[in-house]
């Protein structure tokens, strides 16, 4: 199911540049470049901009994370901001943010914070692909987000 929903990389014409993630208390804990997460987001023809680390997560000064993503196109698994009204300098300075690609991962989060990403995720990684790629390329992708909402 998942190799069948791999998006090839042969029939993008303009490849997605994404980041992940968002800092907290100074630093941008991100996945690293092997990581489940960066591989989903290669399987889904996106270009990971975090180019360190291994499967664990990486933490970057707030600053790196800010000059990686200053051409990025889209930024996923946005949790410490809620709506787009919070993201504030230096934060409004990035790509995704000039373009309003802002996704996070809570659309099926209950009102305690449980959040489904993590749960059902972890056993069904062809759900979190679909959702990327129906972000990455809304043109040719346009399944229903199951995860995944955009940041208003």
């Amino acid at each position: 199911k998942y190799n069948d929903l791999k998006v090839p990389k042969d029939q993008i014409k303009i490849i997605k540049k994404i980041i992940v993630a968002d800092p907290y208390d100074g630093e941008w804990f991100v996945p690293g470049q092997e990581s489940y997460m960066a591989t989903m987001i290669k399987d889904a023809a996106g270009d990971y901009l975090i180019k360190k680390g291994e499967s664990g997560s990486v933490a970057l000064k707030k600053e790196e994370g800010l000059l990686l993503g200053l051409d990025s196109d889209i930024w996923i698994n946005i949790f410490n901001f809620k709506s787009k009204k919070d993201i504030g300098r230096p934060f409004s300075e990035l790509g995704a943010v000039k373009k309003n690609q802002l996704w996070s991962a809570t659309k099926r989060q209950n009102e305690n914070g449980g959040n489904d990403f993590y749960e059902s995720g972890v056993l069904r990684p062809d759900l979190i692909l679909k959702d990327l790629r129906s972000i990455f390329y809304p043109k040719i992708y346009q399944d229903e987000l199951y995860f995944y909402e955009k940041l208003k």
